[in-house]
């Protein structure tokens, strides 16, 4: 079965260098992941075949194609793997969003790092707790703003059903891929069926309150004729 493209959020220190328009990122190794129903971490040496063989690795900004910063095609970014992670280094281009990101990572408004990739081979622990990528495609790394959390929960579950896939579920693990997907669901929004609960609940409440105005009308009138009633017996009873 090949594996869904994958996206991860990670908080990072850019650093951007104060005479040129050079920034550089960096994405750790055997760190321990937020948690996404497991605790996951890359192995060293999981981007070395990927960095050979990949003939353009782009630099995004929050994962839009048309937000483009830089590539591996022209040369505008690089890699380089060292002991403790990935590092990458690109120059800033001279645009609106070279600009604007460039004077972010200056002033420390940017601290978060994005990278889409295809697991190539991983294991998981027997427990379904951990996982260890040990290598990976990578299509792209994006300079982020902010940490969307609906991508977050999206992460969460694909990565879920990869973990039990073949495995027989235990209650446990039930209980912990609903939680999630109810999480995802509630960032996406109230589905077809809970709207047209809503709305046949909007349409009883309507229907409700309308009886209840005719009702308190009803009545009204009712106390109308019965005062009405006590007046003329009142006059009745003094003649």
């Amino acid at each position: 079965m090949k594996k869904a493209r994958e996206i991860r959020n990670i908080t990072t220190e850019f650093r951007a260098d104060s005479e040129s328009r050079k920034i550089e990122g960096f994405i750790p190794y055997n760190s321990r992941s937020e948690y996404l129903g497991f605790w996951e971490y890359l192995d060293r040496g999981c981007f070395t075949k990927t960095l050979r063989e990949s003939s353009d690795i782009k630099c995004l900004y929050d994962h839009l194609d048309s937000q483009l910063l830089a590539r591996t095609k022209n040369n505008s970014l690089s890699f380089e793997e060292r002991e403790d992670g990935l590092y990458f280094t690109f120059d800033a281009p001279e645009t609106t969003l070279g600009n604007d990101v460039l004077t972010m990572v200056r002033t420390g408004l940017i601290s978060g790092c994005s990278f889409g990739f295809q697991v190539i081979k991983d294991s998981w622990s027997a427990d379904g707790s951990e996982r260890h990528i040990q290598e990976l495609r990578l299509f792209e790394v994006s300079v982020l703003a902010s940490n969307p959390a609906y991508s977050e929960s999206n992460v969460k579950i694909r990565s879920l059903s990869e973990a039990y896939e073949g495995k027989e579920l235990t209650d446990e693990d039930k209980n912990k891929i609903q939680s999630e997907i109810q999480k995802l669901q509630k960032l996406a929004g109230p589905s077809e069926e809970e709207i047209k609960k809503a709305e046949e609940e909007a349409q009883k409440k309507a229907e409700e309150e309308a009886a209840q105005k005719q009702a308190e009308e009803e009545q009204k009138i009712i106390d109308d004729l019965n005062a009405r009633l006590e007046a003329a017996e009142k006059i009745l009873n003094e003649e």
